[in-house]
C-alpha cells in the first residue's frame, strides 16, 4: 500500500506540473484519479474519504492554480480569446477572488482532522501551510504584480503538494 501511495503521489506532482505548462483537461482529469488511487492504495477503502480528497485537488487546481496563473498570464489569454476572470473582469477583481477562495480552502483543509481522517501532526503542518498561502493571497490582493502572482502559483504548488505530505506523515505516526 505504502509504495501505491507514494508513486501515486510523485505522478500527481508531476502531472500538476504538467498542467502548469499547459497540458488542459486531460491533465485535470487525471489529478482527479491520483488522489483516489493514492487513498485507496493507502487505507484500502476508496469511498467518500477518497472522493473528497479528489474534489480538494480539482478546487484546488481550478481555484488558485487557474487564478494566479491567469493573471500574470492574462496578455496571453487575452490573445487567445480565452475568457479568464482577469481578461474579463480584471486583475483586481481576480485577486480578490483569490483571496476568498483561499480563506474558504483554509478552512475546508481542516476537514480531515475534522472527519477523523488524521490528527495533531496533520493540523499543525497545515496551520503552517494555510498561514503561507493567506499571507500570499493577501499581499496579493493587497499590492498586485506580476512577481506576486508568480510567487502565490509557486506557493500553490507547494501547498497542494504540503497537504497530502501532510496526511501522509501524520499516517505514519
Amino acid at each position: 500500500a505504502l509504495p501505491i501511495s507514494v508513486a501515486a503521489a510523485g505522478h500527481s506532482a508531476a502531472v500538476m506540473l504538467g498542467l502548469a505548462r499547459g497540458a488542459g483537461l486531460f491533465t485535470l482529469l487525471a489529478c482527479l484519479g491520483l488522489p483516489l488511487l493514492a487513498w485507496g492504495g493507502w487505507v484500502f477503502e476508496p469511498g467518500w474519504t477518497a472522493l473528497l480528497l479528489a474534489g480538494w485537488t480539482a478546487y484546488t487546481l481550478a481555484r488558485h492554480y487557474g487564478l494566479a496563473l491567469a493573471c500574470y498570464r492574462r496578455e496571453e489569454y487575452a490573445r487567445a480569446g480565452l475568457p479568464m476572470l482577469p481578461v474579463s473582469h480584471g486583475v483586481p477583481l481576480t485577486c480578490l477572488h483569490i483571496l476568498l477562495y483561499t480563506v474558504l480552502l483554509a478552512a475546508v483543509s481542516y476537514l480531515p482532522a475534522t472527519l477523523g481522517l488524521s490528527g495533531g501532526i496533520y493540523v499543525a503542518l497545515v496551520s503552517v501551510l494555510n498561514l503561507g498561502y493567506l499571507r500570499e493571497a493577501w499581499a496579493l490582493w493587497r499590492n498586485y504584480s506580476d512577481a506576486r502572482a508568480r510567487r502565490a502559483f509557486r506557493y500553490s504548488l507547494i501547498y497542494l503538494t504540503g497537504l497530502f505530505a501532510a496526511l501522509f506523515l501524520d499516517r505514519l505516526a
